[in-house]
């Protein structure tokens, strides 16, 4: 949890991703989280720890979002603003889509992220996703990509 907050807490992070509770609360809410995700769905969220260390430098996997009245699995990830750019975030993206689509049988996905996320962006069209459309929603805009 300490790794986490400490990733969410970066200016480069926090402004474009929604904060984690306050401790108590948020670790209530990821008991419930692995619960319900893993429970129901058989996937959620995981952290990316760095090999040799084990420190953990990010997070990628799935929640489920409502889009055009369809509930639907939505790819999101966040890597520490020091491990960025390495390859990290596409190459744990190829992982978690490979596991939706072999192991789950899931084919379509959605990618949400501000419009202004450029890095992001590009990240999810590397991965396949293709724009579809932009929605006005607490003052940021998103990006709603398909997996092809």
């Amino acid at each position: 949890m300490d790794e986490l907050y400490k990733i969410y807490n970066k200016p480069e992070i926090a402004s474009s991703i929604e904060p984690l509770y306050e401790r108590p609360k948020e670790e209530e809410y990821l008991r419930a989280y692995k619960k319900n995700m893993y429970g129901f769905f058989g996937y959620g969220m995981w952290v990316i720890e760095e090999k040799a260390t084990k420190k953990i430098i990010g997070r990628i996997g799935f929640d489920n979002r409502e889009v055009n009245g369809e509930m639907t699995p939505e790819l999101g990830y966040v890597i520490d603003p020091d491990w960025q750019r390495q390859g990290i975030a596409y190459e744990c993206g190829k992982a978690a889509l490979f596991y939706m689509s072999e192991e789950l049988g899931i084919s379509h996905i959605n990618c949400v992220m501000p419009e202004d996320n450029i890095a992001s962006i590009n990240i999810a069209k590397k991965l396949g996703f293709e724009y579809v459309n932009s929605i006005e929603k607490f003052k940021l805009y998103e990006i709603f990509i398909q997996l092809n």
